[in-house]
């Protein structure tokens, strides 16, 4: 098959061959389009295209997680039909790669909260379920191997919202809470990548809407909380705290944010936002004394040289020769030392200036042959 006497057709009776078996498509063509077989790429360049689609297709169907790699591994690739099968299949991250790659960040934006939406509300239906999954997560959570999910306030530096999330959390058995997790990584790589491109309102529209979605899933559980209630609202809270973290704090102006969160969030308890609010609080104020630092810092190094000045009643002069006044030797000759320039824009050697408070030698030489 990877020669290049090998027909199109035959390919295709084989892929024929293995309809009834997709995972086997799948194997073979991933070796075929792996990179390691220019030659066969090139002569078969006509049906490229099909065979290209086809594997994004069964990748999609079958190992959603690997699309995303292939498609940042080739940027040759038919975007249109690659792109289609990624929303008809939802596979959110390589979808959002491609809307980025066309510029159109609204719709990697209305894409991605709709994905994290979708998330939070299969979290739900997960506990609700109580499944093997949350059967395993709570053995974690009882053993105590879950983050602090929000930390002190008092303990709180400026910067940080929280502990932030371990490598291995108790919910790292929940594969919608991993989804959701993954979304918050993507949207804020998203955001670094795309600073300089991407609106202030788009991404405000991005973050924002992740916060309401999270408030909104906390405030549908009972306030009369079991085990599983609990398990899902630290969950909740430990994503509102990456949310935060990563996204508001770090790429959306504090004040503005602080104004639309309250807004936002009118008739939510404010309990909730207790301690990312005051971690927010603290980093404006962080924020607002390293301005007023730099500001003191850069109005000392302008304004020193005008206060010496001030302070010794000197001033610029404009040299108007380059030979000493009282020599006439070159006031480059390193030989006499250094110079000096007085207000009257006559320099000297130091060795032939006049006595401080003595009137220029020049200027009175001047004045005399004026008055003769």
């Amino acid at each position: 098959l990877t020669s290049t006497t090998a027909s199109a057709n035959l390919l295709q009776s084989c892929l024929n061959t293995l309809a009834a078996n997709p995972s086997e498509q799948l194997a073979l063509l991933s070796t075929l389009l792996s990179g390691a077989w220019p030659q066969w790429r090139a002569h078969h360049a006509k049906s490229f295209e099909y065979y290209v689609i086809r594997y994004v297709e069964l990748l999609c169907i079958h190992d959603p997680r690997k699309v995303l790699a292939f498609m940042q591994a080739d940027e040759s690739l038919p975007l249109s039909k690659c792109l289609e099968l990624c929303l008809k299949h939802a596979v959110t991250d390589a979808a959002a790669h491609l809307l980025e790659r066309t510029g159109d960040f609204s719709s990697v934006v209305k894409l991605m909260t709709r994905a994290f939406n979708r998330s939070l509300e299969k979290i739900d239906e997960a506990f609700t379920e109580n499944g093997q999954a949350v059967a395993k997560a709570t053995k974690r959570y009882k053993q105590g191997s879950q983050s602090v999910t929000i930390a002190d306030p008092d303990q709180l530096v400026p910067g940080l919202v929280g502990t932030g999330v371990d490598a291995d959390p108790w919910w790292s058995d929940l594969a919608d809470a991993v989804e959701a997790q993954r979304l918050i990584d993507s949207a804020a790589e998203l955001c670094a990548r795309n600073a300089l491109i991407m609106t202030g309102h788009q991404r405000s529209e991005l973050w924002l809407t992740f916060l309401k979605c999270v408030v909104t899933s906390i405030q549908q559980i009972s306030d009369t909380l079991d085990k599983r209630r609990a398990m899902r609202r630290d969950l909740l809270l430990q994503l509102m705290s990456q949310v935060l973290e990563l996204g508001v704090m770090a790429f959306l102006p504090l004040p503005e944010a602080l104004q639309r969160i309250v807004e936002q969030n009118a008739d939510c308890p404010m309990s909730i936002f207790r301690a990312p609010l005051v971690a927010m609080l603290r980093t404006l104020s962080y924020q607002e004394g390293l301005i007023s630092a730099s500001n003191s810092i850069s109005q000392k190094d302008v304004l020193t040289g005008f206060w010496q000045s001030h302070t010794k009643r000197s001033r610029g002069v404009v040299v108007q020769q380059l030979q000493c006044c009282g020599c006439d030797a070159a006031m480059g000759d390193a030989s006499q030392g250094l110079v000096t320039a007085l207000q009257c824009g006559h320099c000297y050697h130091l060795s032939c200036s006049p006595k401080p408070g003595a009137r220029c030698p020049a200027c009175q030489k001047k004045d005399n042959e004026e008055e003769t």
